[in-house]
């Protein structure tokens, strides 16, 4: 049995219509990441020159939060799921560092008196946003309908 972190691009079986099982795999994941990274670099620089350096740094902040927000929910699930022995010391682990550690520090980001938090939710639902985004794209361009086998080419790769 696969683990999600062992599922390559051309192991995927291709529905005959509608979204996918390509559509949530690590490279989904993983390119979602990239594009949300880019945003946010993006988007802070944007903040920095036309809004503010608070606004930029409340955005940069909350967004950087959210994607290790996500990195930890995808250790988490990789490390509860994966077939054979589960290391419970390394889930309660993440948990104990995840809960605790990092929803204090979002708290601490929503309660920093020069953040808006405006631009704190923009980061919060940047990578949130980007998932939905690529999703829908997929599925308007039938990207996940193709035939089993035939290789795509992404620059994102």
């Amino acid at each position: 049995m696969k683990t999600p972190s062992t599922i390559n691009q051309t192991d995927k079986a291709a529905p005959e219509s509608g979204f996918g099982a390509d559509a949530l795999t690590e490279g989904f994941l993983r390119r979602s990441m990239r594009m949300t990274a880019a945003l946010i670099g993006l988007g802070s620089i944007y903040c920095l020159v036309y809004v503010g350096q608070w606004q930029a740094l409340a955005f940069l902040s909350a967004g950087v939060w959210g994607l290790v927000n996500i990195l930890f929910l995808k250790a988490i699930v990789e490390a509860a799921l994966k077939t054979g022995k589960i290391d419970k010391i390394t889930v309660y682990g993440l948990l104990l560092v995840k809960f605790p550690v990092l929803y204090y520090s979002g708290y601490g980001l929503l309660s920093f008196e020069y953040f808006d938090v405006k631009y704190l939710m923009a980061g919060f639902s940047l990578f949130f946003a980007v998932v939905v985004l690529k999703a829908m794209g997929r599925a308007l361009m039938k990207i996940d309908s193709h035939p089993t086998g035939v290789e795509r080419e992404s620059f994102l790769n």
